[in-house]
């Protein structure tokens, strides 16, 4: 019988492709004989980088965090966040080259939500008056210009920001001198820094 890439239901001397499957790698798709629901495992990150603990699958971390959805495991994992108030990371995309410290979010409690007072929320915001709200705005415009105006600011649109390609281990000044010298188009590498994926076989941080 032959797989076919169908809606999940059977038909006659056909098998669905990787039906339910929730593996977005291509490596783990061209397992022979693997379909199905593949398990990665994942790693927890201290804060200086180190790995803390290990799991066999997200199902086993979302047991051990105590969470209903593993679904926050795996989008916090895509989106280089927090969940539970741990960094995580799948085993196969970690590297002995990357650096993975990292530091908790200023404002906001270890689940996440933002604390009480916090300038973000919508509470804040809707008990703020007029004039402060005004105030505000007027600060936020000058402390733009006055780091637009500033040579050693890297605030702003069109700034170059250095790059580490974790892979090799070598520093570039920006995206753009990494897409030179390595011939890969710069938004492959922007996408893959926001992925914390690879491309071409390379991974990259920014700096």
């Amino acid at each position: 019988m032959k797989r076919t890439a169908n809606d999940g239901s059977f038909k006659k001397g056909n098998v669905p492709y990787n039906k339910g499957t929730n593996i977005s790698s291509r490596k783990h798709h061209t397992r022979k004989g693997v379909q199905g629901f593949l398990k990665r495992a994942v790693l927890m990150i201290a804060q200086d980088g180190s790995v803390v603990r290990e799991f066999e699958s997200v199902a086993e971390c979302q047991k051990y965090l105590g969470l209903k959805d593993r679904h926050s495991i795996s989008y916090a994992i895509k989106k280089q966040q927090l969940c539970a108030g741990h960094k995580l990371l799948y085993e196969d995309d970690w590297s002995p080259l990357g650096d993975y410290r990292w530091r908790p979010t200023i404002g906001r409690n270890i689940d996440g939500s933002l604390k009480k007072g916090h300038p973000w929320s919508s509470l804040y915001n809707s008990r703020m008056s007029e004039e402060m709200k005004e105030k505000r705005r007027k600060a936020s415009s000058e402390q733009s210009k006055r780091m637009a105006d500033d040579p050693n600011s890297k605030w702003g649109k069109g700034v170059q920001k250095p790059i580490l390609c974790i892979t090799t281990g070598i520093r570039y000044e920006s995206i753009k001198q990494a897409s030179s010298q390595l011939n890969i188009p710069a938004n492959y590498i922007s996408a893959a820094i926001l992925r914390f994926g690879t491309t071409k076989g390379l991974k990259f941080r920014n700096i």
